[in-house]
């Protein structure tokens, strides 16, 4: 009688075994969710039932998403799902996106679907617990793009310690201390598939779109600023009148001035020289570096003022044609002072009328509660003389009988 080895009984066991623990070879349209767990429950990957039932997958059969699958026993290594299939729009825009053309160039640090939504536990951005609802969608963009990570270290990034400075926004603020999840996230600004380049004029960001993403929530920007906008709207002439992140950086969001575009230390690279004079006039064109950082204007940049710059010259200011319109931010001085005397003579071009800069300065404008102002109340007389005395140019225009009016006063 044969008498099976000892080796022959051990392989004969253990195969008997591997046929109870594998499910039955089944076509797709056998395959649900039950035979799919049977195995992911305790095997990589590996799928929480209670997770995936509360996502917002849970009425879908794994195969939809896993189209590849056939059979079972399926191959070890799966392709990446292909969410598109049914988020059709959404893939669109990221293909087109910063991270998409990324991903499309082969960039093994950019993003794909699940690095933001997850895979099988996504829940709507609505709920409070999903990875892209408002309280927690800077951290998923956190994880990329705060310092220390590899994209920020690896990759032209032109921000830096983005999380860092949001935490002390005031958006922050209303999110995280006072749980306002309708103040601005990432998201808000840049949008979450479409995410696009300032540069690019299609961008959320870009400066002449910058204005209607901030009006989205900040409905009466223009009402709000109508003292520093001359009555005009930001959207429609946003070469001349300062943008929001002229003045509030983007991130932190605060009354912080920051270097775009062009930087004051671009400027001073020229205008720092005491040598430099203009070839229209041969007037000197230098700007004091320590007068400019004790003046009242010290956190206003150069470009904010001299608007008609571009940066895209090679010499920025080749494109300013005109004089800086200090009505772009002083507007109810502007129209008090078109009605004065003084600026009706202006108006006419009259050489012997005063501007703004002939009373207040140029770089060196101080506050008027500053003692060394020119507009300080006991340095007035001597401003006014510096036109109303005798001799000067405002004297001549004098028809009174009345002399010396300075000195007497």
């Amino acid at each position: 009688m044969f008498i099976p080895s000892l080796r022959s009984r051990i392989f004969f066991f253990l195969l008997s075994l591997l046929s109870f623990s594998l499910p039955t070879l089944s076509s797709a349209d056998d395959l649900d969710n039950e035979t799919c767990l049977s195995c992911h429950e305790s095997d990589k990957p590996i799928v929480d039932r209670k997770i995936f039932g509360a996502s917002v997958h849970q009425g879908l059969k794994c195969i939809d998403c896993h189209t590849s699958v056939a059979e079972i026993p399926h191959a070890e290594k799966m392709p990446k799902v292909e969410c598109s299939s049914c988020h059709e729009a959404e893939k669109k825009q990221f293909e087109d996106s910063l991270h998409g053309k990324a991903l499309a160039r082969g960039d093994a640090l950019a993003p794909r679907c699940q690095n933001c939504h997850g895979d099988h536990g996504i829940l709507p951005v609505k709920n409070p617990d999903s990875r892209v609802a408002p309280l927690r969608i800077l951290f998923v963009c956190g994880s990329c793009h705060q310092e220390g990570t590899k994209v920020q270290e690896q990759r032209s990034i032109h921000q830096d310690h983005i999380l860092e400075n949001y935490s002390e926004s005031i958006h922050a603020e209303g999110l995280f201390k006072k749980g306002l999840s309708v103040s601005a996230t990432c998201v808000s600004c840049h949008h979450a598939h479409d995410i696009l380049p300032p540069a690019d004029p299609r961008s959320s960001i870009a400066k002449s779109n910058i204005v209607n993403t901030c009006l989205k929530c900040h409905s009466e920007i223009e009402n709000v600023h109508q003292k520093i906008i001359n009555h005009e709207l930001w959207e429609k002439e946003p070469h001349r009148i300062p943008v929001c992140v002229d003045c509030h950086q983007p991130h932190t969001v605060r009354k912080v001035f920051y270097d775009q575009g062009v930087a004051n230390r671009d400027c001073l690279e020229c205008h720092g020289r005491e040598d430099i004079k203009s070839s229209a006039d041969g007037g000197s064109l230098f700007v004091n570096p320590e007068v400019l950082k004790n003046s009242i204007h010290a956190k206003t940049a150069c470009a904010q003022c001299h608007s008609e710059v571009s940066p895209s010259n090679a010499r920025a200011c080749a494109t300013i044609k005109n004089k800086v319109n200090c009505g772009v931010c002083h507007n109810k001085e502007v129209e008090i002072f078109q009605e004065s005397i003084h600026g009706k003579f202006y108006a006419k071009n009259d050489p012997n009328a005063p501007g703004c800069t002939d009373c207040h300065g140029t770089h060196s404008v101080l506050d008027k509660k500053n003692i060394s102002s020119p507009t300080y109340p006991t340095n007035v007389p001597t401003l006014c003389a510096s036109c109303h005395q005798e001799g000067e140019k405002a004297a001549v225009r004098r028809k009174n009988q009345e002399h010396e009016i300075t000195v007497h006063y």
